[in-house]
């Protein structure tokens, strides 16, 4: 397990240096100017595909389509998972992106 956390630390520095490039500064600003309601959309949106994909496999590999309050619940629950996962990648990219900052900044503040 601790192998495990050691190479998701390592992959966590490895992304934190590959993100510092101008393009993607600006791209998140944009995305971060829109709101979080604009970013977690694309998840929310997510959650009815794969409903929907869910049970239209369920009806075309068993039969039968579920009731009605099944999907309902699966529906909700996924909705409440996608927003949680939203806010914390944006969260995460936030994080990024502040860091992505502090290095910029200190970059030319050493530079000088």
């Amino acid at each position: 397990m601790k192998n495990l956390w050691n190479r998701y630390l390592a992959w966590r520095e490895k992304e934190k240096r590959r993100y510092p490039d101008q393009q993607w500064l600006e791209s998140w600003e944009r995305t971060k100017a829109k709101g979080k309601a604009r970013f977690v959309l694309p998840f929310i949106e997510w959650v009815f595909l794969t409903t929907g994909f869910f049970y239209l496999s369920d009806y075309y590999f068993s039969g039968n389509l579920g009731s009605l309050r099944s999907i309902a619940v699966q529906a909700i629950i996924y909705l409440i998972l996608a927003t949680i996962g939203g806010l914390w990648w944006w969260s995460e990219q936030e994080k990024l992106y502040q860091a992505s900052m502090k290095a910029k900044h200190d970059a030319n503040t050493h530079a000088k």
